[in-house]
């Protein structure tokens, strides 16, 4: 958390009371003390594929400017593969990553369910977070990969 209220105060956001009018209800939030446990686990080529493809689309939206303030928030309620700042407003990135086109575009498969899941999601996290944005949107980050290993990214802002 602090280091997210650094990079919100370096962006120029301001820290504040959270309004909740949604009445969703919030997410567990930590202690903050992680504990590792070594573990083995298969790793399949498409979870590679995955992280390979959020690891562009947050490079991609710091080329653009956006302030990344966290990466896969986890609740209860999902995830949220990016959350981000353009300004003043919160971005709750989904990203969809794929070798192909062969099951149509990776943005495709955002369905708007899963839109209204996101925007909930992002409620949450801010309110988790106590903090204020000026207004809220949900992105989608279409990350396709290219013969050669590099990744093209269709960005699509407010579709949610």
């Amino acid at each position: 958390p602090t280091d997210i209220r650094h990079r919100l105060s370096t962006a120029g956001l301001r820290l504040g009371p959270v309004v909740h009018s949604l009445g969703i209800r919030g997410c567990a939030v930590g202690s903050g003390q992680a504990v590792s446990v070594p573990e083995v686990v298969d790793v399949h080529p498409k979870d590679v594929l995955g992280r390979r493809g959020e690891q562009a689309a947050a490079e991609y939206l710091a080329r653009a400017g956006f302030q990344i303030l966290d990466r896969n928030y986890r609740c209860a309620q999902g995830e949220l593969d990016i959350v981000a700042a353009e300004r003043r407003i919160l971005v709750a990135c989904e990203v969809k990553t794929r070798s192909g086109l062969g099951y149509g575009t990776p943005a495709e498969a955002v369905t708007r369910r899963k839109l209204i899941r996101l925007r909930h999601l992002a409620v949450h996290w801010v309110q988790a977070h106590g903090l204020a944005f000026d207004a809220l949107r949900v992105d989608v980050l279409g990350v396709l990969s290219t013969a050669g290993g590099e990744f093209e990214i269709d960005h699509l802002r407010g579709v949610g």
